[in-house]
C-alpha cells in the first residue's frame, strides 16, 4: 500500500517512492526564522547558514520562508535522485549479474 505522504513512479518494472522528507518550521527567531529539517527532523546545517546570511543581508522572514520551501523541494528531488540511481544500478546488476565496475 502506498504511504499518503509519498508518491510513485512507475519505472519499467521497479516502483520508485518519493517519500515526503523533510519539513520546515518556523522558528520565531529574527536570525533565523525557517529552518529545514532533514527525514530524521534535524536541521540541514548548510541550509541554516544559508538562511541565516539571507536575514544578514535584509531579506524578510517571508523571503526566508519562500526559500525554505524552494530548498525543501530540491533536497526530497535529490532524495529522489538518489533513490532512482540505487534503482538503476540494481537494474543494471540483475541484468548483467555482475557490478560493471568488476
Amino acid at each position: 500500500m502506498l504511504d499518503q505522504n509519498a508518491s510513485r513512479l512507475e519505472h519499467g518494472r521497479s516502483v520508485l517512492m518519493v517519500p515526503r522528507v523533510g519539513r520546515n518550521v518556523a522558528t520565531g527567531d529574527v536570525a533565523l526564522p525557517w529552518r529545514v529539517l532533514d527525514g530524521s527532523r534535524l536541521p540541514i546545517v548548510p541550509v541554516s547558514k544559508f538562511m541565516r546570511e539571507l536575514v544578514a543581508c535584509g531579506n524578510t522572514a517571508a523571503s526566508c520562508r519562500s526559500y525554505a520551501y524552494d530548498l525543501l523541494r530540491w533536497f526530497r528531488s535529490w532524495q529522489w535522485k538518489k533513490q532512482a540511481d540505487r534503482l538503476q544500478q540494481q537494474a543494471k546488476l540483475g541484468e548483467h549479474g555482475t557490478s560493471p565496475l568488476r
